[in-house]
């Protein structure tokens, strides 16, 4: 059980990437209530990356708690929604995405 529990040194730190794959994505890995329920439910810490492309404005995912962040490599996870190009991985991290793989 936390008792003193700080979200902002929290081992839990997921990661939401922007998507820089194709310049028409709009969609996200998750929906601001979705981080809401992350942040203030199951006590993690949501760092995302700042997009003008994605559906969700940046704001409502700041008042769901994420931190605006283009450094993710606090993130233990880091989630998008297509891959990631190999010169942005960053070593010793997990990536979910979703793919169409042949």
């Amino acid at each position: 059980r936390l008792t003193h529990f700080n979200p902002l040194r929290s081992k839990h730190v997921l990661g939401i990437r922007r998507e820089d794959q194709s310049p028409w994505e709009r969609r996200a890995p998750l929906a601001p209530e979705q981080v809401r329920t992350l942040v203030k439910k199951h006590k993690m810490k949501v760092l995302i990356q700042a997009s003008n492309r994605r559906a969700f404005p940046i704001l409502s995912y700041v008042q769901a708690g994420a931190v605006v962040q283009e450094d993710l490599s606090d993130a233990s996870v880091i989630i998008g929604v297509k891959q990631v190009p190999a010169d942005l991985l960053i070593p010793n991290k997990v990536y979910v995405f979703f793919s169409h793989t042949h």
